[in-house]
């Protein structure tokens, strides 16, 4: 409850300084903000504000699907590499575990099976809101630009209200909140870990893996096998009880150039 109390305060006071740099400031015309269907609460606020300051608004980090297949990936590779995997992740990954099979029952429950769906209906959730102006999307290929140019104009249907929910049901828990910022003060070790999760979400969700694996490799010093040794300070401060130690540990034998 403290956790709970002291994010809300946090998340005020950080609306309250938006709302003054931003708005009374009076510089800006347009803004580029996080938001999707899971991590919307703030995003909507700031909307809202937009709209009645007459601000632009384009977004980023649209679609927070694809992070859980990774996930189940490099579960499946430590196992397959079981002796090389250090004791401490035999600790940490059942309990990680325990949250990963309920997810994958709850997929198979709702038929979240296919991505693509679910990414469009992502999308369509944020280009429904009359307060967003644009979304900037990576495309990859050509495949992409006409796969997602048909969801200009497209409307939210009840099939993807319902598809949406089940998905943040079942597999919110594994998306780390872009730049929440709540647990990192907490790690005894210094540990970055809103750029390492975001190193991993280029890695996973937008395909730049050399790009991620780069990057992560400058924090020499400041990585994840710390999180090796820690007692999980992170993880009890995550106020929506994402399992981050795990999502750390598994960031790092995904990011490391090996």
């Amino acid at each position: 409850m403290f956790l709970r109390r002291a994010f809300l305060r946090k998340q005020e006071s950080r609306t309250l300084w938006i709302k003054s740099f931003l708005f009374l400031d009076g510089r800006f015309d347009v803004i580029l903000l996080v938001y999707n269907f899971i991590q919307k609460d703030s995003g909507e606020t700031l909307l809202k504000m937009c709209r009645e300051k007459n601000i632009g608004t384009t977004l980023m980090k649209t679609n927070p699907v694809g992070g859980y297949n990774l996930i189940k990936e490099s579960m499946e590779a430590l196992e397959k590499q079981g002796k090389d995997v250090p004791p401490v992740y035999k600790m940490i990954l059942p309990r990680f575990k325990l949250k990963a099979d309920k997810a994958a029952e709850y997929i198979k429950k709702h038929n979240l099976q296919n991505n693509n769906e679910i990414r469009e209906a992502a999308i369509r959730f944020v280009l429904s809101n009359p307060d967003v102006n644009a979304a900037c999307i990576s495309f990859r290929n050509f495949d992409d630009v006409e796969n997602h140019l048909k969801l200009s104009g497209a409307r939210l249907t009840a099939e993807d209200r319902a598809l949406l929910a089940a998905y943040r049901e079942g597999c919110g828990p594994f998306y780390c909140r872009h730049a929440c910022g709540q647990c990192e003060p907490r790690c005894p070790y210094s540990v970055p870990v809103n750029t390492i999760m975001r190193y991993n979400h280029y890695f996973g969700a937008q395909g730049r893996e050399k790009y991620a694996m780069l990057e992560y490799a400058k924090l020499s010093g400041r990585q994840a096998d710390l999180c090796q040794n820690c007692d999980g300070y992170c993880e009890r401060a995550c106020p929506y009880g994402v399992p981050i130690q795990g999502l750390l540990l598994l960031a790092h034998q995904t990011l490391t150039l090996a």
